[in-house]
């Protein structure tokens, strides 16, 4: 009868063990996230009109980005460069960033299939040091110039599938040119890959080159952490 009695209570003790584990585990992922959301909130600007954001008056630091979020230029069915511009006034539409591009792409709603380029004037004070952009969920090809200059790339964007080729990870550009109160962001984007999700899906970040190195590596390194938590746990 004591042997039962002995074996029930440990049997309840190592319940009780799991149990506090389990939710260490939870609070644990639970706190990561809320260090996640704390450090990469961004304070309140206002979203990009008709293809302007006006960033004047914002101070770069090491630390803190801004999403590029708003309405940006669209050209549909178009890969244009920083000379084309001009030519291709009359075909511009608008298109929410971040968001598919279904509608702003074809009259014909219902696919994300297909090319076209993306413009964005952001208005800032003379930049002192370089500036950085990390650029996120981009489907499925794309191609970025920075005030007519040709930065990096994602994959091969193209006209039609067979030209073209699709790589759909994060990168990020820089631009260092002193001085300057005014930066235009082209992005070329084609996809022949997904026909329901197409277009830049996630915010692009802007900022210092300090500020964007110090976010993208602290986002690969939240998820390392993350990924040995459930690693050990498992």
């Amino acid at each position: 009868m004591m042997l039962k009695s002995l074996y029930m209570r440990s049997k309840q003790l190592t319940t009780l063990k799991h149990i506090i584990i389990i939710l260490l585990f939870f609070g644990l992922l639970l706190g990561l996230r809320w260090v996640w959301a704390e450090n990469f909130s961004s304070a309140a600007f206002t979203p990009a009109v008709n293809g302007v954001l006006d960033l004047r008056g914002w101070k770069m630091d090491r630390t803190s980005t801004v999403p590029l979020d708003g309405e940006w230029q669209f050209y549909p069915g178009k890969l244009i460069s920083h000379q084309d511009v001009s030519l291709e006034a009359n075909d511009v539409r608008t298109v929410q960033v971040p968001g598919d591009w279904s509608e702003a792409l074809s009259k014909e709603a219902g696919s994300s299939l297909g090319y076209g380029t993306y413009r964005l004037r952001i208005l800032v004070d003379p930049l002192e040091e370089p500036a950085g952009f990390w650029f996120k969920g981009i489907q499925a090809s794309s191609r970025v110039e920075i005030n007519g200059i040709a930065e990096s790339n994602m994959g091969t964007p193209a006209e039609n599938a067979n030209a073209y080729t699709p790589k759909y990870v994060s990168y990020t550009a820089t631009y260092s040119v002193e001085g300057t109160k005014e930066i235009e962001l082209l992005i070329r984007v084609a996809n022949f890959e997904d026909p329901y999700n197409g277009g830049i899906l996630d915010s692009i970040r802007f900022g210092s080159q300090a500020a964007i190195d110090y976010v993208r590596w602290y986002s690969i390194g939240f998820q390392l952490v993350t990924f040995m938590v459930l690693l050990l746990h498992g």
